[in-house]
C-alpha cells in the first residue's frame, strides 16, 4: 500500500481560539444540565488547575462530573448545541480553508485534541474529517486517557497500527498552537504554528507560523 500523507491539526487554540471545556461548562450551566452548586465548585478549582496543582485529567473529570447523570437523549443534545452553536461557528476561517484543501490534496486528515469525545466526535462529523483522537471517558464521564503532549503522538501511533496505514511523514504537515503540541509537530516534514504561544514559540522559533482568526 502507498503511504499516506498526514494532515494533523490540533483543535483548542489551533482550530479555535481558546479551550472549549469552559465554554462547555458555561452552557451546561445555562441549560440547567449542571447544578448551580456543582458549578461553583469547578470555578473554585480552576485557578488550582491554572497553577497545575490539579491536573488537566483530574480537572476535566470534576468538571465533566455531572454529565454521566443525564440521560443519553440530554447528553446528545447539550453536545449537539453545543458544537452546532458555538464551536462550529468559531472556526478560523483559514483554519477551516487549510483543512478543506488537505482533504482536497488527498491527505489523511485528522483532528488530535485534548478535548473529550463526547462532543469532539460531532466536531469531526461535521468537519467529515478522517479520523479523531481525543481525550476519552469512561461510563461515568471520568478521563481515561488525556490526549497531550506526548500521548498525542502515541495514541497516532496506535490508531496508524490499528487502520493498517504507512505514513510519508516528510510530505505530511501538523498545525498546533501550544508547546505540548511539539511531539506532534516534531513526527512530519510540514509542522506549522498556528496562533503560537511564547512558550511554543521560545520552544521552537525556527518553525514556520501562520496566524487564523
Amino acid at each position: 500500500m502507498e503511504p499516506v500523507k498526514l494532515a494533523l491539526f490540533d483543535f483548542d487554540g489551533t482550530l479555535i481560539k481558546g479551550d472549549s471545556i469552559v465554554p462547555y461548562i458555561r452552557l451546561a450551566k445555562r441549560l440547567k444540565a449542571l447544578p448551580p452548586a456543582r458549578f461553583w465548585g469547578i470555578v473554585l478549582r480552576a485557578p488550582l488547575w491554572a497553577m497545575n496543582i490539579i491536573s488537566d485529567s483530574a480537572y476535566k473529570s470534576c468538571a465533566l462530573g455531572f454529565y454521566a447523570a443525564l440521560s443519553p437523549e440530554r447528553q446528545l443534545a447539550l453536545d449537539k448545541v453545543f458544537v452546532d452553536e458555538y464551536l462550529l461557528p468559531r472556526i478560523f476561517s483559514q483554519g477551516k480553508a487549510a483543512l478543506e484543501a488537505k482533504k482536497q490534496e488527498g491527505y489523511h486528515v485528522l483532528l488530535l485534541s485534548a478535548s473529550t469525545e463526547n462532543y469532539m466526535q460531532h466536531v469531526a462529523e461535521a468537519l467529515k474529517v478522517d479520523g479523531l483522537i481525543c481525550t476519552t471517558l469512561d461510563k461515568q464521564a471520568k478521563v481515561t486517557e488525556n490526549c497531550k503532549g506526548e500521548t498525542k503522538v502515541h495514541r497516532l501511533q496506535k490508531y496508524l497500527k490499528e487502520n493498517e496505514l504507512d505514513v510519508d511523514w516528510d510530505a505530511s504537515c501538523a498545525f498546533g498552537d501550544s508547546k505540548s503540541d511539539l511531539p506532534v509537530l516534531h513526527l512530519v516534514g510540514s509542522p506549522i504554528i498556528v496562533n503560537g504561544k511564547k512558550k511554543l514559540i521560545k520552544a521552537a522559533p525556527h518553525l514556520p507560523r501562520v496566524r487564523w482568526q
